[in-house]
């Protein structure tokens, strides 16, 4: 079996209570419930919506078969502080990174909450370039506020092409039905003569494309690149123990959800990106002093 340790420290400022210092054990890893894993029953996702949700979260279906690491247990390096005013700071230590937390001693139990939250906005998916530009979607290979990159403006008077500014955008003169067209970009005469792109399609680089994938900002619009989702990520963790004749015990548990701002949320978000709750019990016990944890 391996064993790592937490250290708790108490300080009490101002109260004249001595430092104590804890040996605390908790699981390595414990099973996780069904509720965080997608249920058996649901689809492969089948559209870029429901496709989007899945490479975000990456949450998957509970595997048929688990191993188990029931005799391992996990440490970290606590230190509390007793500030006053009723609040208390743990500081939590894993190799070189430490995380603070506020809490309080409340109806005879320590307590500690935290959470994160993280965001990411995206653009549909399909159409090389697309990306998101101060909230908004944009090709950077067609844009002339943004070629080749976010906020990377083509000079006045240029036109940006497949992510580069250059003077103009290409032209094909032809004469089609005794009058002088472009080819590169007429939706009448499309790369040929008689070659009418279909409506809400324009003509790009001799091509009928959806305004957003032109390649050339002649006939481009970013109106037709859509409006980007968001994805969010919380986080939330509770540590709660008692301390009563040397012996420390408690639980900690934290849970992870997800959410999706329209548009491009899957209708079945909540399914393919569950929230997962998990618990398990934390026991230590007191030490004498600092010296004698560190000689083990």
């Amino acid at each position: 079996m391996r064993y790592v340790w937490m250290t708790v420290f108490l300080v009490a400022c101002g109260g004249g209570n001595s430092t104590r210092y804890f040996r605390v054990l908790f699981p390595a890893s414990s099973p996780q419930p069904d509720s965080c894993y997608q249920p058996q029953q649901l689809a492969a996702p089948s559209n870029p919506d429901e496709l989007a949700a899945q490479s975000y979260c990456g949450v998957g279906k509970k595997p048929t078969s688990m191993g188990t690491m029931s005799n391992l247990v996990t440490a970290q390096a606590w230190t509390m502080v007793d500030v006053g005013d009723s609040k208390l700071y743990l500081v939590t230590t894993s190799g070189n990174t430490s995380t603070g937390v506020e809490g309080a001693f409340t109806e005879g139990k320590y307590r500690f909450s935290a959470s994160s939250s993280s965001f990411t906005k995206q653009c549909p998916g399909g159409t090389p370039g697309v990306v998101e530009c101060n909230g908004a979607c944009v090709n950077t290979r067609s844009d002339a506020a943004n070629c080749g990159g976010c906020g990377r403006p083509c000079m006045s008077g240029q036109a940006c092409r497949l992510g580069q500014c250059i003077a103009m955008c290409p032209s094909t003169p032809m004469t089609c039905g005794g009058s002088m067209t472009n080819l590169e970009n007429d939706p009448a005469n499309c790369g040929f003569c008689g070659n009418a792109c279909p409506t809400g399609q324009v003509c790009s680089g001799r091509l009928c494309v959806a305004a957003c994938a032109a390649t050339c900002s002649d006939r481009y619009a970013a109106s037709d690149c859509g409006s980007p989702r968001e994805f969010s990520e919380t986080n939330e963790s509770v540590i709660e123990f008692t301390v009563a004749g040397g012996a420390l015990n408690g639980t900690l548990s934290g849970s992870t959800s997800y959410a999706c701002t329209p548009p491009g949320c899957s209708a079945d978000f909540s399914q393919r990106c569950p929230t997962c709750a998990r618990s398990f019990n934390l026991v230590g016990r007191e030490l004498n002093n600092v010296t004698e944890f560190e000689q083990r």
